[in-house]
């Protein structure tokens, strides 16, 4: 296997897009405020307002991943890829002439909606196109593009007005669209026979076995969006409970994660094919994580480049996001396989909601720093069991179908 293979058109079109994804789903927290602002929100109202969209655009991400994932195990990677890209990019390059609230809204649901269907389909696409063995190498160089498009979104807030800045994000959707009429179906979708049920929900769920395997592979991915939601997301709260000597900005903190992000897959990419197994590097990373988190908790009176340190260094452990999504298309057949690669994900972020309701609930009675830890404690052992429990997949035949109540 050369170097060429492993860059094949599948994996560029898919990590570019992711980039262009990333992009987009970070765009809101970078220039949200300035863009609220030109529109009439009050100052007092910024947060609660920015909080709603984000929570729009979550909405859409979650129905999007069901969606988008049956339409991929249905009719095809490709034809997912196409749609998925034409409404994200249409409604980010809309969201730069909005003139209200309201139409931001909208926008935010649809581009949330065609958000949903990248990573997910495009890591399907890749670990069916290449060899078992250079599967997680393709997973990573999707991961490790895709990120910087958070830091791409920092560079275009900083000197581009905030609708220029979503002009800028659908451009480069659309251009992609262009490059994608070069790819190729996956091989193992056109030989699936007709007969087999894809992209079937009842298949899915319907099976206390899959299920099962379903919510663990979700779990795998509860303490990523814990570490970034709490720290990097809630950023200025977080930093002002653990008694930060400075300010700290949000778009800062969402840089140096996602530097830490890219870092951190690339390790785990390379770790997971030295260990030759998915399991025990995704283990090593959950326990990195979990020790920087309780660190990170025990620290007062950090500056505010203390606190960058911080989050770098907690993106870096929680890296193994394209190895999780990697992990969940391996556990299941061709015919479903789309379909949990692009809801797991999507479910995962979709945690940090829950968890942010719970943490503004009880916070006022057993303490922020309590009840942060409790949530911690709550994702890692998600995590740990999932990890523990799922099959090894690291050199798995994924050329098989999911068929009755077991698996072919």
């Amino acid at each position: 296997m050369t170097n060429a293979r492993l860059l094949s058109l599948p994996v560029i079109v898919a990590a570019l897009g992711y980039f262009v994804d990333i992009y987009d789903i970070v765009l809101i927290g970078m220039v949200g405020r300035d863009s609220l602002l030109a529109l009439g929100v009050a100052q007092e109202a910024l947060a609660a307002t920015l909080a709603h969209l984000l929570g729009l655009q979550m909405i859409g991400m979650l129905i999007g991943g069901f969606a988008w994932g049956m339409i991929a195990d249905r009719w095809g990677r490709l034809a997912t890829l196409f749609g998925s890209i034409i409404v994200y990019s249409s409604a980010t390059l809309l969201n730069a002439f909005v003139t209200n609230v309201g139409q931001f809204e909208v926008l935010r649901v649809i581009a949330g909606f065609g958000l949903a269907g990248e990573l997910g389909v495009g890591i399907t696409l890749v670990v069916e196109s290449l060899p078992r063995e250079k599967r997680a190498y393709g997973a990573t160089i999707v991961a490790c593009v895709g990120i910087a498009g958070a830091i791409a979104a920092w560079g275009v807030s900083q000197f581009a007005s905030w609708s220029q800045a979503f002009i800028i994000g659908g451009v480069m959707g659309f251009a992609l669209l262009a490059l994608r009429w070069l790819a190729h179906e996956s091989g193992m979708f056109r030989a699936l026979d007709a007969t087999i049920p894809k992209g079937s929900l009842r298949l899915l769920f319907g099976s206390p076995a899959r299920l099962g395997r379903y919510l663990l592979a979700v779990g795998l991915g509860a303490p990523t969006w814990f570490v970034v939601g709490i720290f990097v997301f809630l950023a200025a709260k977080t930093a002002g409970v653990l008694g930060v000597t400075g300010p700290v900005l949000g778009a800062h903190a969402i840089v140096w994660c996602y530097t830490g992000l890219i870092v951190g897959d690339i390790g785990a990419g390379f770790l997971t094919q030295a260990l030759a197994s998915r399991r025990k590097a995704v283990a090593l990373f959950l326990s990195a994580s979990a020790v920087l988190v309780t660190i990170g908790l025990c620290q007062r009176g950090l500056t505010p480049a203390g606190y960058y340190a911080l989050c770098f260094g907690l993106g870096l452990t929680v890296g193994f996001w394209a190895l999780f999504v990697t992990i969940a298309a391996e556990q299941f057949g061709t015919n479903l396989r789309a379909t949990v690669a692009t809801t797991a994900p999507n479910v995962a972020r979709g945690l940090f909601y829950p968890m942010q309701w719970a943490l503004f609930a009880l916070a006022p009675v057993h303490g922020y720093v309590t009840v942060v830890a409790g949530l911690g404690v709550v994702s890692f052992a998600l995590a740990f069991l999932a990890i523990w429990l799922l099959p090894e997949t690291h050199g798995r035949d994924l050329d098989y179908a999911e068929i009755g109540p077991e698996v072919d």
